[in-house]
């Protein structure tokens, strides 16, 4: 039986001070038993189009990534990293999802395909993330011990049939992690977890004979 464990953080433009909560969290859940750890988006780096530029990184390269590969080699689990800005080919940066498996290789990448341009009823007003990040092209499976993984990311769950092509190509786990904001966060981000689960039922046809459960 895999035990997951979830990662909360109030994240800052300080990717030090955040990479050090972080695995103050890596070590709790380790006591724990945990073997997939994942974290919310943006959880090194949280701030403006400046913040993500400084710290962005090639996929694969750079002292952030390299710390990450060693927690998750250290305590033993794969983590999966909700967002980090990652700077692509064209000079660009995309808000990618990270995902390191137990010995410390970066295993997975996902491009968040839906960027959050929207005005919301806050103080901040207006969010543009295609300011500072372009869109991905693709979906993203990953082949785990703990089964398949569909990758996506925050505003993307607003999307079903991202979440129903996901299944279709094999995920049994599929990740969202967030950094909604307040006002959207009350008004839908339970529901739409909700309705995305309802979405993507997983099958037990594959499971041995003891292992399976009715679907509801």
């Amino acid at each position: 039986m895999m035990k997951a464990g979830v990662v909360q953080m109030t994240s800052s433009a300080d990717p030090s001070h955040n990479m050090k909560a972080l695995q103050a969290s890596l070590h709790r859940l380790s006591e724990q038993g945990v073997k997939l750890a994942l974290t919310p988006e943006n959880a090194l780096v949280f701030g403006g189009k400046q913040d993500y530029q400084r710290h962005a990184e090639r996929l694969g390269h750079g002292p952030l990534q390299q710390q990450l590969a060693e927690l998750a080699h250290h305590y033993d689990l794969w983590l999966v990293v909700g967002a980090f800005p990652i700077q692509n080919d064209n000079g660009m940066l995309s808000s990618t999802s990270l995902v390191f498996d137990n010995a410390g290789h970066l295993r997975g990448s996902y491009d968040k395909l839906h960027l959050f341009d929207v005005e919301v009823a806050d103080a901040h007003g207006r969010y543009c993330e295609s300011d500072y990040f372009e869109a991905g092209d693709r979906l993203a499976t990953l082949d785990t011990p703990f089964g398949c993984l569909g990758l996506s990311i925050c505003y993307d769950v607003r999307f079903a049939p991202m979440y129903q092509a996901l299944r279709a190509q094999g995920a049994d786990i599929i990740t969202v992690p967030a950094a909604f904001t307040r006002v959207t966060g009350q008004a839908h981000w339970e529901t739409l977890l909700r309705a995305r689960a309802i979405d993507t039922p997983v099958s037990y046809k594959h499971l041995p004979a003891q292992q399976k459960r009715p679907t509801t």
